[in-house]
């Protein structure tokens, strides 16, 4: 019965090939609007991350990585994401001062 229903779905005359390019027409309208913003990352020479720094970053949609070939923790997100990151957590103690901050690739 459910094969039934999608075939007489998909045969019906009211949906054209005229309106399938007309909505995917629309979606590359949609998806060309929004401009990819560049990806910043800030490395420091840590051994672990705090819970409370893992929590802060998966609310601001920071992604956490590990660069073993330096052996440092990487925050990567647009650039004012990771500027508070730095404020709220590493200008206390002045450990920034032993990171790397730079824009690492733009997003495509």
């Amino acid at each position: 019965m459910v094969k039934r229903r999608n075939l007489l779905h998909f045969n019906n005359g009211a949906r054209s090939e005229r309106d399938l390019g007309d909505l995917v027409t629309k979606v590359f309208e949609k998806a060309a609007k929004k401009e990819p913003q560049p990806l910043y990352t800030f490395s420091l020479p840590l051994l672990s991350v705090q819970d409370e720094i893992r929590v802060y970053c998966k609310k601001k949609n920071i992604k956490i990585g590990y660069d073993t070939l330096f052996m440092e923790i990487t925050f990567s997100a647009d650039r004012e994401a990771v500027d508070e990151l730095i404020k709220h957590f590493f200008t206390e103690n002045k450990l920034y001062l032993r990171g790397r901050f730079y824009l690492s690739a733009a997003v495509v």
